[in-house]
């Protein structure tokens, strides 16, 4: 979620044993390059149900270019979710990358079906 906040990452952790994941994490540079955004805006949340929220987080020049979406599982225990994209008010037809994974999910559709693992988080680009 920092990322999502604009916040800056602190790593409290020793350098010098760093599990290759950590430093996936860290030097995610999709990720980084979605804190650093020239439009400075912070995510807004936009759904809550409880154990799942959905974050949006306008992107570019004003925010009109692209969004940045994130996703969390704050239960106990692996979900499936759907993701509506008209629900949090993206009807555009854009093109879906998830940031985690480096991959191009194609074209957006009125919803999206993703698994999430217990306290996990999926980051998507729209653009």
């Amino acid at each position: 979620m920092w990322c999502m906040m604009n916040s800056p990452l602190l790593s409290g952790n020793d350098l010098r044993s760093m599990s290759t994941e950590t430093i996936e994490i860290l030097t995610n540079k999709e990720l980084i390059a979605i804190d650093q955004d020239a439009a400075c805006i912070q995510a807004e949340r936009i759904l809550n149900d409880g154990t799942t929220e959905v974050w949006v987080k306008p992107l570019g020049s004003k925010g009109s270019k692209c969004k940045a979406i994130a996703i969390i599982n704050r239960s106990d225990q692996p979900i499936d979710y759907t993701l509506n994209f008209d629900k949090i008010g993206i009807t555009k037809s854009m093109k879906v990358r998830d940031l985690w994974l480096h991959k191009e999910l194609g074209k957006m559709k009125e919803n999206m079906f993703l698994k999430l693992p217990v306290h996990a988080i999926v980051v998507l680009k729209l653009s």
